[in-house]
């Protein structure tokens, strides 16, 4: 009984580690796309912003 048991730890141990550093490596990765995309985001809005609140004052006639 007790050698079947160290059997499964034995193969359960590097399943749950080798699972747990995929994970953590995926959310790294979403973490850095997510920056990416906000920071692309963010430098479109501004020149839209930018020109919209200088032209702003124009629309009134």
């Amino acid at each position: 009984m007790k050698l079947m048991m160290f059997d499964q730890l034995n193969i359960l141990y590097p399943m749950l580690i080798s699972i747990f550093i995929f994970l953590v490596v995926v959310v790294i990765s979403k973490i850095t796309k997510y920056k990416q995309a906000l920071k692309e985001k963010n430098l479109s809005i501004i020149p839209y912003y930018l020109f919209h609140k200088h032209n702003a004052g124009m629309v009134i006639v």
